[in-house]
């Protein structure tokens, strides 16, 4: 059997305020430190994992998730393996279809219906 491992969630728009989030979270003991992929006032959340690689040595560095349509899938795989060696391996991706109607409004970007935004992420997901 696998051992439980424990994350921490953590929001916000001051990234310097999450990255002593995540250091407080590997000092506790957490395994795992997420942030949100939103669009507006919460900070970049690949920047704020490379700024909490940086600033921490074990806590594995995840996203919870990253919306695909936001992100093209050639530059997103670009980022993600900078930000993996930056870390020294300690990346954890969550990637999803999307679902926040008000985000695509919000940009301007058609809200798919479901099977069209997992087609998407399918083709993303091979790309990556």
């Amino acid at each position: 059997m696998r051992r439980f491992r424990f994350g921490l969630q953590a929001t916000g728009e001051d990234p310097l305020e999450l990255v002593r989030a995540a250091r407080a979270a590997e000092d506790a003991g957490f395994d795992v430190f997420q942030v949100g992929d939103h669009v507006g006032r919460e900070s970049s959340a690949l920047l704020t994992l490379a700024a909490a690689a940086l600033g921490t040595t074990r806590i594995r560095l995840g996203t919870l998730v990253l919306n695909n349509d936001l992100h093209h899938p050639v530059t997103l795989a670009q980022e993600l393996a900078s930000l993996d060696r930056l870390s020294g391996g300690r990346l954890e991706v969550g990637l999803g279809a999307g679902h926040s109607f008000t985000e695509y409004a919000a940009m301007g970007v058609p809200f798919d219906p479901p099977a069209v935004r997992k087609e998407r992420l399918a083709e993303a997901v091979e790309i990556l």
